[in-house]
């Protein structure tokens, strides 16, 4: 029954509530299961209630103060709330919410969710399981599931209002809420807050390393699901994303299934050999990156992501990042293309967008006027500040690209004054941009700007003239 077991991870959220009401709690829900007893179950679901008509009362208290300068309930109330949160006024639009959220407090797990739980343990306790282990390893994984259901109801996540909690106006990630949902995004919140456990996770740094590790179960995604994402799910005709897919190897379709073979050999004693075969020079190898201790006979050009992922897997995460950030902005700039092309308001319309040389582009504001040029070519931020692209983008990416990636980070590696960038965090962070900006064209419907290719770029795989291989996974 071994293979049997890793299926059953430890529900994380757990891990930020006290451990011993963790276990009290766990005996009550047992209690209920088994012996039908009730009463620890009803206590348990009582004291969630109040805990979160508390936390919802405290995170009013402060806007209504803000709103109406008193803590005291005032006539017609909800009424003047709805008026002012209609005319924009923001604490009356987080009041709405906070009202809204009440629900919470109201129905904290709704009983078929509880009830459905407990058929289910019933019925594993019935099957004949050989290994005891794995049948109390199973059960308890039901019971924490339900528990975690019960301390973080899904309205809780549905609503995010732990957004409007004060100290997630520091929290620097907020635009990873498409990619991470309400849930993970919550306990990244968490752990960049240090509300995590001890040792869970020193800091959030680590957190975004380990997403993108070779594995990474908890939190559902690893390198290799990147390269799903930008090999399958597109919007153009053939699938992929050429967005990503034209920084990377031009046999597209055999790289798809050579992906397939990796992915399918994880955590297998042939997963360093098709880790190989797929990455570095062979005569199978399609991204074909060269190992500096061989000699290169094969002539084959690697893409410039998947050269950048095959260094930051292997721990060359300077030589990652030198890769990542022009292949970051020379995707930002595409999507502006795409953007101007779907919309306009983004270059002047007297400019032809046939090729990436950005000294014959003119960018234009909100009010169509020129914008004046720094210097000699407008430049990516110039781009994402002060043109329709601001709206785009959330505006916490803009504030951790534009204030912080770009001038303190890239502008120093780039020019060669930071030397010391050899980290994982550097490497994983810029990854998980390219993440973000994937679930932006994704979201917007881009369509690549193919004029942008010298002609007889694509090749027939790239252009979806011919059959792709399919994958074994599912979108994250």
């Amino acid at each position: 029954m071994a293979p049997f077991l890793p299926l059953f991870q430890r529900n994380v959220l757990l891990d930020f509530v006290n451990q011993n009401k963790v276990k009290e709690d766990t005996e009550s829900i047992k209690e209920y299961f088994e012996k039908n007893n009730a009463e620890g179950l009803e206590q348990l679901l009582k004291a969630v209630n109040d805990e979160w008509r508390i936390y919802l009362n405290n995170l009013a208290s402060t806007r209504h103060k803000k709103l109406f300068h008193t803590k005291k309930s005032i006539p017609n109330e909800d009424m003047i709330v709805e008026k002012y949160a209609m005319e924009g006024v923001e604490a009356a639009k987080e009041l709405m919410q906070i009202k809204k959220a009440n629900r919470i407090t109201l129905n904290t797990c709704q009983s078929e969710v509880i009830e459905s739980a407990r058929k289910q343990y019933i019925d594993i306790k019935a099957l004949h399981i050989p290994s005891p282990e794995a049948r109390e390893q199973h059960l308890l994984w039901i019971i924490t599931n339900l528990l975690s259901d019960i301390y973080y109801p899904t309205d809780f996540f549905k609503s995010e209002i732990f957004e409007l909690e004060s100290d997630f106006t520091k929290f620097p990630y907020k635009f990873l809420d498409l990619v991470l949902g309400p849930q993970q995004l919550y306990i990244w919140y968490l752990l960049f807050t240090k509300k995590g456990p001890e040792n869970f996770f020193h800091n959030l740094e680590d957190v975004i390393v380990f997403r993108y590790a070779h594995v990474s179960g908890i939190f559902k995604m690893d390198v290799y699901g990147l390269l799903n994402l930008f090999l399958f799910i597109g919007n153009d005709a053939n699938g992929c994303n050429r967005f990503f897919t034209r920084r990377m190897n031009n046999d597209i379709a055999t790289e798809m299934g050579d992906l397939c073979s990796l992915v399918n050999s994880s955590g297998s004693e042939f997963e360093q050999n098709m880790f190989n075969d797929y990455f570095l020079t062979s005569p199978n190898s399609r991204c074909c990156i060269k190992n500096p201790l061989e000699k290169n006979e094969l002539g084959h050009r690697p893409g410039l992501i998947e050269q950048a992922i095959y260094n930051h897997l292997v721990g060359n995460y300077s030589a990652a990042v030198n890769l990542l950030f022009p292949v970051i902005e020379g995707i930002i700039w595409d999507i502006s293309v795409a953007e101007h092309l779907a919309n306009g308001g983004v270059y002047s319309p007297d400019r032809k967008l046939i090729d990436r040389n950005l000294k014959s582009r003119q960018l234009i504001n909100e009010n169509g006027l020129p914008i004046v040029r720094g210097f000699g070519a407008p430049t990516v931020k110039e781009m994402l500040e002060g043109t329709r692209m601001r709206e785009v983008f959330h505006a916490q990416f803009l504030q951790l690209f534009c204030s912080e990636l770009y001038p303190e980070d890239r502008n120093p590696i780039l020019h060669g004054n930071e030397l010391d960038y050899n980290t994982p965090f550097q490497s994983a962070r810029l990854l998980l941009v390219l993440e973000y900006l994937h679930t932006v064209i994704k979201e917007h419907k881009y369509h690549y700007p193919i004029q942008l290719d010298p002609q007889g770029y694509w090749t027939a795989e790239k252009s979806g003239t011919q059959q792709t291989a399919q994958c074994l996974f599912t979108e994250p």
